[in-house]
């Protein structure tokens, strides 16, 4: 949903004339990478925007805590994007990941599915890896 995936990403595909295309979450030794995809409409390219953060994971949990977003002209946005969030780990296997966010409506399920070529797939969103 639109609450839950704003969550765990910058929130900008709610501007007008924007479109979440995709959501990549990397995890690695204590730090989270988030990237996402949006399409604005009309002649304009698609944008990457990239989170980036520490992470903790338990079982039962997993939080990040955001300290550097770089957005889809390679400005590096600190004060505004800082932030922290938690969710609950659902389900989680080698091929997925299943989160809840909680939202004032309850909990929104977010379904991540292991990218093996994750540059290739960049590429069909148009773009750069």
């Amino acid at each position: 949903s639109d609450e839950g995936i704003g969550a765990i990403g910058t929130g900008l595909h709610r501007v007008p004339l924007a479109k979440l295309e995709d959501v990549f979450v990397s995890l690695d030794q204590r730090r989270v990478t988030v990237t996402e995809v949006i399409r604005v409409m009309g002649p304009f390219p698609n944008v990457k925007n990239v989170l980036y953060g520490a992470a903790s994971v338990s079982p039962a949990k997993l939080s990040v805590s955001y300290d550097k977003v770089v957005d889809g002209t390679g400005s590096v946005i600190t004060s505004s994007q800082a932030r922290d969030a938690a969710f609950r780990v659902a389900g989680l296997s080698s091929r997925l990941m299943v989160l809840a966010a909680a939202t004032a409506s309850g909990d929104e399920w977010l379904v991540f599915e292991r990218e093996a070529e994750f540059a290739a797939s960049l590429e069909k969103l148009r773009v750069l890896p």
